[in-house]
């Protein structure tokens, strides 16, 4: 059987309601409708935000993501620093993208010659 986007999303999540998971799946421009194509069908970009859905309505306290901004459209990545500015647990993120820093970072070290070095500390 092919798992529809919400079928797949609900797999990850530990009984939320499906409408609390169609409200993060609205987040990342799914609506109505859209929840329900099965996730074969989806373009490489909307398996990619199916995935970040899927990642945020895990029950874990830390997310580790590297680039997680590369390859999104304009609104998915608007969507989503959104979506982890919410997130109430640990972001570990490695990222080139200034946005990232200026809307989630609260810690941010930089690595260079081989040291790591705690640059900016924002509460």
């Amino acid at each position: 059987m092919d798992a529809t986007v919400l079928e797949s999303v609900r797999e990850s999540a530990q009984n939320q309601p499906d409408g609390v998971l169609r409200g993060i799946l609205g987040r990342f421009l799914f609506s109505d409708d859209d929840v329900f194509k099965t996730v074969r069908m989806l373009s490489g970009g909307e398996k990619s935000r199916v995935a970040l859905a899927k990642f945020l309505v895990q029950p874990n306290n830390v997310l580790l993501l590297d680039e997680p901004t590369n390859h999104l459209d304009a609104a998915t990545r608007r969507e989503l620093l959104s979506a982890l500015g919410d997130y109430d647990g640990t972001i570990v993120c490695a990222s080139h993208d200034p946005a990232i820093v200026e809307e989630i970072a609260t810690h941010v070290y930089t690595v260079e010659n081989g040291e790591i070095t705690l640059t900016d500390v924002r509460i």
